[in-house]
């Protein structure tokens, strides 16, 4: 069986829209979700090294705090295109388990 991806159509409202907005990650929620946590050193790829706090027993650590500031851009972009009637959204989830999750929020977001 083939996974089917789930799209949002460009007709979706995003919610910012209504007044509603999106939370703050803070760094705190960032440590304790493990984000902190890359590849081993050895497979480290030099596009990354922007990223990398510093490595410890062989593990990248990765700088939260550019992790934020990332995540922020993002959110103002989302904030950017929810502005636009004709923007279109298209959500890819890279495994298996993700399909369900994201099936329901997109559901979710489509009845708003």
């Amino acid at each position: 069986m083939v996974d089917r991806p789930a799209f949002v159509s460009s007709k979706t409202d995003f919610g910012e829209a209504k007044g509603q907005t999106m939370k703050s990650v803070t760094l705190e929620q960032l440590l304790e979700a493990g984000c902190h946590f890359g590849h081993q050193v050895t497979r480290s790829n030099p596009r990354a090294r922007d990223f990398i706090f510093e490595a410890r027993d062989g593990i990248h650590i990765i700088d939260l705090a550019k992790t934020k500031e990332g995540l922020e851009e993002a959110a103002n972009f989302l904030k950017t295109l929810a502005k636009n009637p004709n923007a279109t959204l298209l959500i890819v989830g890279t495994k298996r388990q993700a399909n369900a999750v994201l099936t329901a929020e997109i559901e979710r977001i489509k009845k708003k």
